[in-house]
């Protein structure tokens, strides 16, 4: 059952988030849209914070991940929703690991709370490792 004031659908794919206390909530792509990720598709998404979680910090990572496949490497991409907060519907980590035919490799954890931030053990593409 969600906490006192958030809402326990979220809307669903396509919809805008509801403020409260918190923040912004939105439905995070767990594979992105630029990736083939489905809007249609609810196994697809989880309940998340817009900003700056979702976007700029997630989307900063998928669009990595997008970079290289646009320069014609072959991606394996897992993506993990964890769930250890106190909201038993609201992950408090979304973990994105990607492994390239030539070389490129991605391993972050993005942070689901309002003022977002990631942390990276592997990045190739040379952008930040962290966002505190």
């Amino acid at each position: 059952m969600p906490s006192a004031g958030r809402s326990p659908a979220w809307g669903g794919p396509g919809a805008r988030g509801t403020y409260n206390s918190s923040g912004y909530e939105t439905g995070f792509h767990l594979i992105g849209n630029q990736m083939g990720g489905k809007n249609g598709t609810l196994r697809n998404f989880v309940a998340g914070y817009q900003t700056p979680a979702n976007s700029p910090h997630m989307r900063g990572l998928e669009g990595d991940v997008t970079n290289a496949v646009n320069s014609g490497e072959a991606i394996s991409l897992g993506v993990l929703p964890v769930y250890k907060g106190t909201d038993p519907a609201i992950p408090t980590e979304i973990r994105m690991y990607a492994v390239g035919n030539k070389g490129y490799r991605l391993d972050c954890t993005a942070y689901n709370r309002a003022t977002g931030g990631y942390s990276c053990s592997q990045r190739s593409s040379g952008a930040k490792l962290s966002v505190p």
